[in-house]
């Protein structure tokens, strides 16, 4: 099938097919063909879809299946967006609870926590004018299901100078989290600091390093394994120290010291380590002591509610070498 006279793409089904055609404003001609197995190609089909005014996104999750099952606490949720024009984000919520924004937006991710038994993932996209039908799919978390954590700072495949680096992240179980265990390089593993928001400093080889994450439950459960990469390279001098977080009247003020000028992008996470609000994108700034403001409001405008949250800053040189910090803020209401 194909729209418009653009790409042929494969329908799902043969003697009963179906596919979606992803429409603009004004007349739209579909057109459809078959081929059989003796590579003949049938004649084409046409009609003509007329959309009118401006149209509504349209969402999709692409995974996992829906109706699936798996015993891991958590589960990594992914879709696509159409839209005529640009969007502004996607949305996604767990069991009816708080809508929490998803990473991307034509093509996104993002993590939901399950609870043992059957969940429902729910996600919708909006253009800044039009929200999209909500789309869902159905998850069975079977049994005492298993912790997972995740990373949230540095960034896989970071370039750092320092021959230590602090990690961090994030971790849920369905009934509770005891422990957080990390190592490099396959050595010994330590216990990390933390276990719904962890963090350790660790000591980096020079070259490439591998970086494992695991969470332990109160139920004697090991979750999967998790890693990244940081590769260690004496010769890049950015380094980034002295990360705080410290409420004002209103919002909070950021400060950090870079050991030289660098581009310097700052996010506002929840807990959890989902994005709240991006304070600023690959600004230009110099060595020293700076600061940044956020307004204590998230990416939709409204003020946030009270509760812990994260402030990450990653800083990149002229090279592409990056550094990364990570700091806890209390916002009080």
């Amino acid at each position: 099938m194909r729209v418009n006279g653009g790409a042929w793409y494969r329908a799902s089904g043969t003697d009963s097919w179906s596919a979606w055609a992803k429409l603009r404003p004004g007349d739209n001609v579909v057109e459809a063909c078959a081929c059989d197995s003796a590579g003949q190609w049938g004649q084409i089909v046409a009609s003509t879809v007329v959309a009118q005014g401006d149209l509504r996104p349209v969402t999709w999750i692409t995974s996992p299946l829906d109706g699936g099952s798996q015993r891991a606490a958590s589960a990594c949720v992914s879709g696509t967006v159409w839209d005529d024009g640009s969007l502004e984000k996607v949305i996604v919520r767990v069991n009816g609870g708080a809508w929490y924004r998803a990473d991307g937006e034509t093509a996104w991710s993002a993590w939901a926590d399950l609870e043992s038994g059957p969940n429902l993932i729910e996600a919708c996209a909006y253009d800044g004018a039009q929200w999209s039908d909500i789309v869902a799919l159905n998850i069975t978390g079977v049994g005492d299901l298993v912790p997972v954590v995740r990373f949230t700072s540095p960034a896989g495949g970071t370039t750092v100078a320092s021959d230590t680096i602090e990690v961090s992240g994030v971790g849920y179980d369905d009934r509770a989290l005891t422990k957080v265990i990390v190592r490099v390089n396959d050595g010994a593993w330590m216990r990390a600091h933390g276990t719904a928001s962890w963090s350790e400093t660790l000591q980096l080889a020079e070259g490439t390093n591998v970086i494992q994450a695991r969470g332990y439950d109160n139920a004697k459960q090991w979750g999967p394994i998790v890693s990244i990469t940081v590769t260690r390279s004496g010769g890049y001098a950015l380094a980034l120290s002295s990360l705080t977080a410290q409420p004002g009247p209103v919002g909070a003020q950021v400060v950090f010291a870079l050991s030289a000028s660098g581009a310097v992008t700052a996010e506002v996470m929840n807990i959890a380590g989902r994005p709240i609000r991006t304070l600023v994108t690959d600004r230009a700034m110099p060595a020293g002591v700076n600061e940044l403001w956020w307004d204590g409001r998230s990416s939709t405008g409204l003020s946030v509610p009270g509760g812990t949250y994260l402030v990450r800053l990653t800083a990149r040189d002229a090279t592409g070498a990056q550094c990364s910090a990570i700091t806890t803020l209390q916002v009080m209401r």
